[in-house]
């Protein structure tokens, strides 16, 4: 979240600005103008961090909509197409979308990453 006191601050080194300026403090006015440069951008610099943690977290949000638990597994809905299997465990644990291998027989999947198998006759 955006810190309030640092735009705060921000506005009040202008507002300090504006007056040295009016008196023409000139040595002052450019410590303060300094100053306000830096607090402008750290300010700009929070915010972009926090909009590129809204993406992650907006894309995190739109991987978890688009996967669907059907027993043992879990698939992953576009539109009227289904991919997967993907490991339960890998996704219910660390929102991992690991892929599943058959076996050998095709009777089960087994997961590379946790070890897990799932019975394809659930």
């Amino acid at each position: 979240m955006i810190d309030l006191g640092m735009i705060a601050n921000a506005v009040s080194l202008a507002s300090k600005a504006y007056d040295l300026a009016k008196k023409a403090n000139i040595i002052e006015l450019q410590e303060t103008m300094m100053s306000l440069r830096e607090a402008v951008v750290n300010a700009r610099d929070e915010t972009l961090e926090l909009r590129g943690r809204v993406r992650e977290l907006e894309a995190e949000l739109q991987s978890s909509a688009a996967m669907n638990f059907e027993r043992p597994v879990y698939w992953r809905t576009a539109g009227d197409r289904q991919d997967g299997p993907f490991c339960q465990a890998c996704w219910d644990k660390e929102h991992k979308a690991v892929r599943l291998q058959s076996a050998h027989d095709d009777s089960y999947w087994r997961c590379k990453v946790c070890g897990n198998n799932f019975n394809k006759c659930q």
